[in-house]
């Protein structure tokens, strides 16, 4: 259970609440035995947390902070310790990874290898670990009522582990079987490469760990690798790096007294662990090592082109944010976009601008990732230029503050009425925030945008060079060329220079004519690139629709309602009270399931309509208004979710693409058809045992409904554009379907008639 796992992504686009509500609480520092009030902590909420949080710092340097919720169902807490892999020595990679196994084998108290684990899930709980680069999170669940047993069980994998030597040979063997479930993962490849490539001077390294690592080469040279993981876990598990987050029914007394009594015994040792651009004189890349173009040879098929540069850590900037302005401006899909235009043009079917994820810790990364079309294999100079040119357009031109304004805008929107998490997201979320950000911030200080830092902006804009990008592209057609292999998972590869003539075509997108701001603004209009415009689906009504004089319990049938639409259901919220609606719609009709080609092209038909409204429903997802038009078991679903005030206007637009889309537009086609074939290809063919049991299991249980990626495969081969000419009157014609509905939240009666009728 015990696993390096995916761990937590990075920041999210900020969407956004200054307005949030506040949970004022004393802060606590236990001295001598006895509980003082220090300074109040005030701790930004969303409007769905009904909890009340506390904060409170023990004795030994071990901060926490602490939410009682009468009302949960579950309890849950998290530890996270500044310790991954990056403290680990580098002649043994993985160590940090296996220390994490090791403390689950036991503690003096419970020294029964797997009682922990077993308690746990006798109670309804589940319980997890993950090793990031510069943390180590430890999270589990249970069912209320048993959180200050499962406390006594955690705590004292802090305090008193016992760290069997007889477990040794059996968790490097769990640690191997994770490290060989990436073998075919590009995530996994990838991070085997960005290890090899890191400077041997900087203690930057990411290793999971396996048998060769972790058991053959320490035999063959001597080294005690259960001593190492004693001496990782007493020189550095300390309680000043620790971070904890607990949920529970019980009182913020209550539970701080549970968290002083069975934490206050964590030892400090005074440590203070590396983490930051300083922690050590030499850069974590050599720029001549990493300005090159990394080819890789993927197991799955899978066509991507990455634009990546390490930029200055970014985490302290935590305020200010400025890489988010610049993520959001490279990956908007609206029109004006890089990737709208590389659409236009069927070159690509999506992107994603990002940072490194958990890698970072003594650098930052800023990625832009394109995923590639067979035709965009063709053309990455093409791609190339029109980023650099819309980099150098943001390069020459001020950052704009009413872009800024409109984030944060959407930020605090959507942090105050945020979705609420489980205690076991949630606990490890807030564990490893505790860790960046002051405790008033662990919950708000993630998404929010507080501070405009137009020179911030400006100085991560002139990193994006030529001179200091990595070009990674991974594709089955790179075969012949990746000669190489990398030295964690054996994958072919291959680093060269970045070719000349993309050098040249590039710097001279980046600065055409004259390299004047004017002249880059020309060439990046000329290519159809232009700053977003100002977002229509930004909600403007956030009140509550007034509620019926005797709320139902249960969802009521609507009347009246013409065909096809045979039931559509409607409940009011009376109980989150958030200005959002969720509507969902079962479009049942008999054509789609007479065979798997039928099936196979309405999936590729509903794609194509998300596809064609993309650029347009794009501001509207930024601004927390979605939809979603897909296939489901036997019919077709439109589900729209978010702020009640825009799904209208929304829903509109997506029931008249469904009836003028006639016929699919040539590009449209090829950017849906290209990744629906990987996809398929990548399920049947590439995926792990336990989704090949499930797709079989699921063939098995809605035969007739749902087809099979293997059948999808064969299927799709007899399937052109032309064939899906007129396929919304096949799929919807009058007397071949029908439709059932489900409306809740913020919307009444007539609003949820309203909504039904635009089906009609």
């Amino acid at each position: 259970l015990a696993q390096a796992g995916s761990p937590p992504g990075p920041f999210r686009r900020p969407l956004p609440s200054v307005r949030a509500v506040d949970a004022v609480v004393g802060a606590v520092s236990a001295r001598g035995g006895r509980s003082q009030m220090a300074a109040p902590v005030v701790i930004k909420k969303p409007d769905t947390h009904r909890r009340e949080y506390s904060y409170l710092e023990l004795d030994n340097g071990l901060k926490a902070v602490i939410a009682s919720d009468p009302d949960c169902d579950k309890a849950g807490a998290a530890l996270c310790v500044n310790v991954g892999m990056c403290h680990e020595r580098k002649d043994l990679p993985g160590l940090a990874h296996f220390l994490e196994h090791m403390l689950f084998t036991g503690t003096k108290k419970f020294p029964k290898e797997g009682e922990y684990h077993e308690f746990i899930q006798q109670n309804g709980g589940m319980a997890n670990a993950y090793t990031l680069c510069y943390f180590t999170n430890y999270m589990f669940e249970i069912k209320p009522e048993k959180l200050e047993e499962a406390l006594d069980r955690f705590s004292r994998f802090f305090s008193e582990p016992l760290l069997t030597r007889d477990c040794t040979d059996r968790e490097i063997n769990a640690v191997d079987s994770e490290f060989q479930g990436g073998s075919t993962s590009p995530w996994w490849r990838y991070v085997g490469i960005m290890n090899q490539s890191a400077n041997p001077d900087h203690p930057f390294h990411v290793a999971c760990g396996n048998n060769k690592v972790l058991r053959d080469e320490p035999k063959e040279r001597g080294v005690d690798l259960y001593e190492e993981m004693l001496k990782l876990y007493n020189d550095c598990y300390s309680a000043n790096g620790m971070t904890l987050c607990i949920i529970g029914r019980e009182s913020v007394p209550e539970l701080q007294r549970v968290v002083k009594g069975l934490f206050g015994s964590v030892v400090n040792k005074g440590v203070t662990m590396p983490i930051g651009d300083h922690v050590s004189e030499h850069p974590p890349f050599v720029r001549s090592d990493w300005n090159r173009l990394l080819l890789m040879n993927p197991v799955q098929d899978v066509k991507e082109l990455t634009f990546s540069w390490v930029v200055p850590y970014q985490s302290p900037l935590w305020r200010k944010k400025p890489t988010a302005y610049i993520t959001h401006l490279l990956g908007y899909e609206g029109a004006g976009s890089v990737i709208s235009a590389l659409k236009q043009k069927g070159l690509i079917s999506g992107c994603v601008s990002d940072d490194g994820k958990w890698l970072e810790g003594a650098f930052s990364l800023l990625n832009v990732s394109f995923d590639l079309t067979d035709k965009g294999l063709e053309q990455i100079e093409e791609i190339g230029v029109h980023l650099f040119a819309f980099i150098g357009m943001l390069q020459k031109e001020p950052p704009q503050k009413w872009i800024f304004d409109e984030m944060s805008k959407l930020a605090e929107i959507q942090f105050k009425f945020g979705e609420d998490s489980h205690p076991f997201e949630l606990c490890q979320d807030m564990s490893l925030s505790l860790q960046r950000l002051p405790p008033a911030e662990v919950l708000a200080g993630r998404s929010l945008l507080y501070e405009y830092d137009p020179e911030g902006i400006t100085s991560v804009l002139q990193k994006l060079t030529l001179d200091s990008v990595r070009v990674q592209h991974q594709a089955k057609t790179l075969a012949d060329r990746c000669t190489d292999k990398d030295t964690s998972y054996g994958s072919p590869m291959a680093f060269l220079p970045i070719e000349e003539a993309w050098r040249s075509k590039w710097s001279s997108a980046v600065n055409p004519e004259d390299g004047s701001a004017e002249a880059s603004k020309k060439y990046a209009a000329s290519m159809g690139l232009a700053l977003p415009k100002p977002n229509p689906f930004i909600p403007e009504d956030l009140s509550l629709k007034q509620l019926p004089a005797e709320p139902s319990e249960t969802p009521i049938s609507l009347e009246g309602l013409p065909p096809p639409l045979a039931c559509v259901y409607h409940r009011q919220d009376d109980i989150l009270k958030q200005p959002k609606a969720h509507a969902t719609f079962l479009i049942y009709t008999q054509w789609m399931c007479q065979d798997t080609a039928s099936f196979v092209k309405a999936e590729i038909w509903t794609r194509c309509v998300e596809e064609a409204l993309q650029e347009y429903a794009y501001d509207a997802q930024v601004a927390g208004v979605s939809y979603a038009f897909s296939i489901g078991s036997a019919c077709v679903t439109l589900t729209l979710d978010g702020f009640n005030d825009k799904l209208e206007v929304l829903l509109d637009a997506v029931m008249d693409k469904v009836v003028s889309m006639k016929e699919v537009p040539e590009h449209i086609y090829s950017i849906v058809a290209d990744a629906y074939a990987d996809e398929i290809r990548n399920a049947a063919f590439h995926s792990q045992p336990y989704r090949q049991c499930g797709m079989r299991f699921t063939e098995l249980t809605s035969k007739g409904c749902i087809f099979p990626s293997y059948q999808k495969v064969e299927a799709f081969a007899g399937i052109t554009r032309e064939s899906l000419t007129g396929l919304a009157e096949q799929l919807f014609s009058t007397g071949g379907c029908h439709v059932e509905g489900l409306v809740l939240g913020n919307a009444t009666a007539a609003d949820a008639a309203g909504l039904a009728k635009r089906l009609a």
